[in-house]
């Protein structure tokens, strides 16, 4: 079963010890590993020393670009959308495994860079890889936020994507590596790739 940890969770050090205490089956021990549901940029840039990648999925989820983003991709004028989880048939994506001496050092930069918006929440997720289950640690998407985007046509989309540049980069080049990773994976995502081809039409 999938544990929300929370509805809404600061960055901050009481809210990530609390995280890590509600991983399923007793909480993470020093020593443990920990696996990550990587779904868009963690995929290409995980932040974390990354010991081991197998592609898995999550039953339950799926990926969208669901969040505004006026800060790192986009700004107030023009914001970004991010990808995030969100209720869905199943996201096909890659489980990466942090070692365990490094999860108390590396595993709080994930945390901050994914949590540091506040449209995310993080969760417990059993994911279905190589035959047998998998607990990892996701960020999903906060319905409740006043950044979540209810789902668009595609050439609204297309279009906020396309506009979108920030400190961060450019929205559409966020778009972009995440198609490319998913394909290097071996990850095919029809609605990712029909939404990049009509943002590079739009130049």
């Amino acid at each position: 079963m999938d544990t929300n940890i929370a509805d809404r969770v600061l960055d901050d050090t009481v809210a990530y010890d609390a995280a890590m205490r509600a991983r399923p089956g007793g909480g993470w021990r020093q020593g443990d590993d920990v696996w990550l549901f990587a779904y868009g940029s963690l995929i290409w840039s995980p932040e974390a020393t990354v010991m081991e990648r197998r592609v898995a999925e999550a039953p339950g989820w799926r990926r969208r670009f669901c969040l505004n983003d006026a800060k790192g991709r986009g700004s107030l004028v023009a914001p970004a959308l991010m990808l995030a989880l969100e209720p869905g048939p199943t996201c096909p994506g890659l489980a990466l495994r942090v070692p365990g001496e490094v999860v108390a050092d590396d595993l709080p930069k994930v945390w901050r860079r994914e949590m540091s918006c506040g449209g995310y929440r993080p969760a417990w997720l059993t994911l279905a890889m190589d035959g047998a289950e998998q607990v990892a640690l996701a960020f999903v998407a906060d319905p409740g936020h006043p950044d979540f985007v209810p789902e668009l046509a595609l050439a609204e989309e297309a279009g906020r994507i396309a506009r979108a540049v920030g400190p961060g980069g450019s929205n559409a080049d966020y778009l972009y590596e995440t198609v490319r990773s998913l394909a290097e994976a071996g990850i095919p995502d029809p609605g990712l790739e029909r939404l990049e081809a009509a943002v590079r039409r739009l130049g």
